[in-house]
């Protein structure tokens, strides 16, 4: 299997193979140009987040069902989830920005996943 620069594929380690099991998906909601920061929030939720060049940050589910994306006015060059809430924080252009959960899934929006 190869990949081109900035592809976004989802893989999940089987503790019985321990092996890494690629999880083939329908879905083409990824970005435009290369993915240059991931992250994976490992609570109830189990989401991902991915941050490109292309100016978004975008939460997924485990089974890559895009749940929101936030568009930025310039690049994205880091996220990571700050907490097991789901908070972020997402590096661009010389700046740290915090999204708190509650600004990207009011409501519990994220309990569906």
């Amino acid at each position: 299997m190869s990949f081109d620069f900035g592809d976004q594929q989802l893989f999940k380690y089987d503790d019985d193979l321990k092996d890494l099991i690629f999880l083939k998906t329908e879905l083409n909601w990824e970005h435009d140009h290369p993915v240059l920061g991931t992250d994976i929030l490992n609570n109830e939720n189990k989401l991902f987040a991915s941050g490109s060049s292309d100016n978004y940050v975008k939460i997924w589910s485990m089974q890559k069902d895009l749940v929101r994306e936030i568009h930025f006015p310039e690049r994205i060059y880091s996220v990571c989830f700050l907490n097991s809430n789901g908070d972020l924080l997402v590096g661009h252009l010389g700046k740290v920005s915090l999204i708190t959960r509650e600004d990207y899934a009011p409501d519990n929006h994220l309990n569906k996943f």
